[in-house]
């Protein structure tokens, strides 16, 4: 097993407190241009922790926030620059000397029930909070 596919191996374990049912490598092709979009505010996801589904939603920490360009191709959004990493808590911003920074949301969010899977909303940050309607609304 090579050394990315170790660390990717650890880092799902981490994140989805289970083993991955399968390791795979993936195949990219990454455009030699791409279009800026804009600058990421925030990002939703949802994943499984010890078997129950969570709607994740992580608003960057101003200095933290990445850009997100498009490729020309269909699948092809991409998140550069920003500081941040994925640790075992999720979505982490870092400050400039790569230190964890602890940030208060600019976005009230309200997690929609997927079509398939019964989400539990749940905020990563105290003063985000979660209902059944869908969307966001900026906090004062």
């Amino acid at each position: 097993m090579n050394e990315d596919l170790r660390r990717a191996v650890r880092l799902y374990r981490a994140f989805r407190e289970a083993n991955p049912p399968r390791a795979r490598r993936v195949s990219l092709e990454i455009p030699k241009a791409v279009a800026r979009v804009g600058t990421v505010e925030f990002i939703g996801y949802m994943t499984t922790h010890k078997g129950k589904v969570h709607l994740y939603v992580h608003d960057f920490a101003p200095g933290s926030r990445p850009a997100l360009y498009a490729g020309t191709r269909r699948n092809q959004l991409y998140l550069f620059n920003g500081r941040f990493k994925v640790t075992s808590r999720g979505i982490t911003d870092l400050d400039s000397a790569g230190r964890v920074v602890d940030y208060s949301p600019r976005y009230e969010h309200k997690a929609r029930r997927a079509a398939s899977t019964r989400p539990v909303a749940k905020p990563t940050r105290a003063g985000a909070r979660c209902t059944k309607r869908g969307g966001f609304r900026s906090l004062p």
